[in-house]
C-alpha cells in the first residue's frame, strides 16, 4: 500500500499486505482469465511458474481460493514461493465474489454449490497443461477444498492440499463464535435454523471430520492459536484423525489467516519444501461426480 501518514489519522490494520493485480503487487507476470463455469466467466490471475525454478514441479498447477468476503489480493502473500516452487498459480474467484457472477438465488452455500467453482478451476487447468494440482484454501477457501475432495471426480488429479485456518465444520464454527461473543454454545441452533431455512445444507457432508478417506493424500495445515474465528479445534482433531497425512505449524499469537504475517520468510520456507517433497503425482482413488446442491 502506498500512502502517507500525520498526526490525528484514523488508520487500521488488517491481515492484507498487497494490493492490485500481481504485477502491480509484486512484479509478477500474469494474466487475467475468466475460468469457464456454468454460471458464466470466474474472473482469475494466472501466474506462470519462474523460468529456473525446480522442473520436477513444473506440470504442478497450484489453485488458490481465498476466503468468505475476501479476495485474490489477499492469496498474493504467497504467490512468489508457488513461482519460486516451480507451479503456476491459479488465483480464483467463485460465485458471488466481486465481479463473479452470482448464485442462482444470491446465497451461499457454506461451500456446497461454491465447490462447483473450484471444479471449473481444477478443469480448466487441466485442460491447459497441468498434469496435477495443488489446492489452497485460506479460511472458508479450505471448505470449497474439502467439498470439492469429497464430491468431484477430479479429486484424483491433485496432489497435495495447503490449508491455512480452514472451516472444517460449520457447526463447530457457529458453536464457536457463539461462544467468542459470550452465549452458550447452544445458543448457535438458531442461527443453524435460520441457515437451514434458507439454504437446506448437509451439515454432515460439510464436516470433514466425518469423511478422513477423502483426504489420504499429502497436507499441509497452518492455523493460528489466536484465532477468534475459525475453531483452532478443528484443526487439531484433523490432523490428529490424520497424523499420515498431515504436516501440521501451530502458530502462536496471531489472528485468523494472520500465520504467514508473522513470520513471511518461515511460512514461505515449509510452504517450498512441502510442495518441493509433494507437489508430484499420487495414486488415484475414485471419486464420484461433484453432487448438485440441495439449494436453488
Amino acid at each position: 500500500m502506498r500512502g502517507y501518514l500525520v498526526p490525528g489519522i484514523h488508520v487500521g490494520l488488517d491481515s492484507h499486505v498487497y494490493s492490485g493485480d500481481p504485477k502491480q503487487a509484486l512484479g509478477l507476470p500474469f494474466r487475467s482469465l475468466g475460468v469457464p463455469d456454468s454460471l458464466g466467466p470466474m474472473p482469475a490471475w494466472l501466474v506462470p511458474a519462474a523460468a529456473g525454478a525446480p522442473s520436477a514441479t513444473h506440470q504442478t498447477w497450484a489453485i488458490v481460493v481465498h476466503g468468505h468476503n475476501d479476495n485474490r489480493q489477499n492469496d498474493l502473500r504467497i504467490a512468489p514461493t508457488l513461482r519460486r516452487a516451480g507451479l503456476t498459480s491459479l488465483l480464483i474467484s467463485y460465485r458471488n465474489d466481486l465481479g463473479a457472477p452470482e448464485s442462482p438465488d444470491g446465497l451461499y452455500h457454506l461451500g456446497e454449490t461454491e465447490c462447483l467453482d473450484l471444479q471449473a478451476a481444477v478443469r480448466y487447468a487441466l485442460a491447459n497443461g497441468a498434469q496435477r494440482v495443488v489446492l489452497v484454501g485460506y479460511s472458508m477457501g479450505g471448505e470449497l477444498i474439502t467439498q470439492f475432495m469429497q464430491r468431484s471426480r477430479l479429486s484424483r488429479d491433485v496432489a497435495a492440499l495447503v490449508l491455512d485456518a480452514p472451516v472444517l465444520d460449520w457447526r463447530s464454527l457457529i458453536e464457536f463464535n457463539s461462544e467468542q461473543i459470550g452465549l452458550p454454545g447452544f445458543l448457535g441452533m438458531p442461527v443453524e435454523w435460520m441457515i437451514d431455512a434458507r439454504a437446506n445444507p448437509d451439515w454432515d457432508s460439510l464436516d470433514a471430520l466425518k469423511h478422513p478417506e477423502d483426504f489420504h493424500l499429502p497436507i499441509l495445515l497452518f492455523h493460528s492459536t489466536e484465532d477468534d474465528l475459525v475453531p483452532i479445534s478443528t484443526s487439531d482433531d484433523f490432523a490428529t484423525e490424520l497424523p499420515h497425512w498431515v504436516t501440521y505449524y501451530l502458530v502462536p499469537t496471531v489472528g485468523h489467516t494472520e500465520s504467514w504475517n508473522l513470520n513471511p520468510h518461515l511460512y514461505d520456507r515449509r510452504l517450498k519444501r512441502f510442495l518441493l517433497q509433494n507437489a508430484t503425482f499420487r495414486d488415484t482413488h475414485p471419486g464420484s461426480e461433484i453432487t448438485r446442491a440441495r439449494s436453488s
